[in-house]
């Protein structure tokens, strides 16, 4: 009897040991990471399936001040619809399903196996743009790989019925340009690199930055390589001020054993117009504004001669999503420039760090702050975003890792809002919440069938 009723003791001790050191295990982040991706899985079940329109949710808070548009919105998805076109009263004007694709079996191939069905996996479309007819042009990558996971280019009618592909590494970034050419961001992995690599090792591959040139009808005209553009100008040794110790953002574990680095991580392509290029001595008509998030630097290609004619740094960091405006000026998202003691918490030191919207001008190197999110938001966006200066000197920006589209008024101040989720929600949202693409369609470019009352 005595020895049961020890046992029993025994038994409750280590029972209640093992849930006190789970639990502490968990409060000081000691489970490994497969665990913690299991544990969020398994909280997360129930809303992981449902289709990004059921996510979205709207805030009006000047009304009669809503933009008169629209947003394109791609995401990441398990499920259709993949690309939704909303207007400022949270109604979708139209949805397209966008089959998931393997149309890059080599890039599976460089990766560890999945361990799921395609149709257990996410996917996002990286970017998008409607056309006139009511189709759209995208880009889409498998996003449970890191870096090296862009599957392919197309084009669906506005009926989602595929009217051309092209398989290959294109993310981030396109624009249709004045000269009636698309021109998209990609990547190529490459065995050495010039400049920073130059001997290859079996154990190391590299992701070259490239920009694609192909028609809106789905024929390839050209691929520019960045890196050689670098190597071919007097900015060769700006190519030299990368860093690979941010964790799997520049440094990608694949098969075998092989380290993938991906020291620039091109980001943007913007077109320069005439009208653009004449404010600027030494600037042509259809040279290339990039942005290049590794080394935090923005360069101006010209792609007659594979050359960059131009590169700067500056009071930006990590930054996406950057165009050339009617005066000249660059306007760039600065991802992480803005950052911000928090020392709410005694017994840590963090940083707050908010997105904002940087304005340089190219011939003084003079910049300032266009516009930046409120402080007491929560709009931190480590990877993508998106800003517009909108006609009445309003701005959309979003956060795609806080799955969210603001539009704030000259002072900073929220007049609107959408969110892929609980307005009030704080911090991280759930994986198939995040923005991976947005894009302001202005009322007369929209379809009219999509503004009819009988729209499908």
């Amino acid at each position: 009897m005595m020895q049961r009723l020890a046992s029993a003791i025994i038994l409750l001790f280590l029972g209640g040991f093992i849930f006190l050191m789970g639990m502490l295990a968990s409060e000081q982040g000691w489970l490994d990471e497969p665990m913690r991706i299991l544990l969020a899985k398994m909280q997360v079940q129930t809303d992981i399936r449902e289709p990004l329109d059921a996510h979205i949710h709207v805030e009006t808070r000047e009304e009669g001040h809503a933009f008169p548009g629209a947003l394109l919105i791609g995401s990441h998805y398990l499920v259709d619809p993949a690309i939704v076109l909303v207007n400022a009263a949270g109604e979708i004007l139209h949805r397209w399903n966008v089959e998931k694709s393997t149309a890059t079996q080599a890039v599976l191939d460089l990766h560890p196996p999945l361990h799921k069905a395609l149709e257990d996996q996410f996917y996002g479309i990286d970017d998008a743009m409607l056309m006139p007819d009511g189709s759209v042009i995208f880009s889409q990558s498998l996003r449970e790989l890191n870096n090296l996971r862009a599957q392919r280019i197309a084009r669906i009618d506005k009926n989602s019925k595929l009217m051309w592909e092209i398989p290959g590494l294109f993310h981030h970034d396109m624009i249709l340009a004045e000269d009636g050419l698309i021109y998209a961001t990609g990547s190529e992995a490459r065995d050495t690199l010039p400049v920073v690599a130059t001997q290859s090792d079996p154990k190391a591959l590299y992701l070259g930055g490239v920009v694609h040139i192909l028609t809106p009808e789905g024929e390839y005209r050209q691929t520019l390589h960045i890196e050689e553009a670098f190597a071919n100008s007097p900015y060769a040794h700006w190519l030299n001020t990368f860093r690979v110790d941010l964790g799997d953002i520049q440094a990608v574990a694949l098969r075998d054993e092989v380290k993938l680095y991906d020291p620039i991580h091109l980001n943007s392509v913007d077109y320069i117009t005439a009208e653009q290029a004449a404010l600027h001595d030494g600037l042509a008509e259809g040279d290339l504004l990039l942005s290049m998030r590794g080394p935090s630097m923005i360069a101006i290609l010209r792609p007659s001669e594979n050359r960059i004619l131009w590169a700067a740094r500056g009071p930006w960091r990590h930054q996406h999503y950057v165009r050339m405006q009617a005066d000249g000026s660059i306007l760039i998202y600065d991802n992480e420039g803005d950052s911000r003691f928090d020392l709410r918490d005694s017994q840590s030191i963090r940083l707050d760090i908010q997105p904002r919207v940087i304005r340089y001008d190219m011939a003084s190197g003079q910049s300032s702050v266009a516009i930046r999110t409120p402080e007491d938001v929560d709009m931190a966006s480590y990877w993508r975003g998106y800003y517009k200066e909108l006609a009445n000197g309003d701005w959309l920006m979003s956060s795609s890792n806080r799955g969210r589209v603001l539009q704030l008024d000259p002072s900073g101040n929220i007049v609107w809002q959408l969110a892929l989720g609980p307005l009030a929600q704080k911090g991280e949202v759930l994986y198939n919440q995040k923005l991976v693409s947005v894009r302001y369609v202005d009322a007369p470019d929209i379809p009219a069938a999509f503004l009819s009352a009988d729209r499908p």
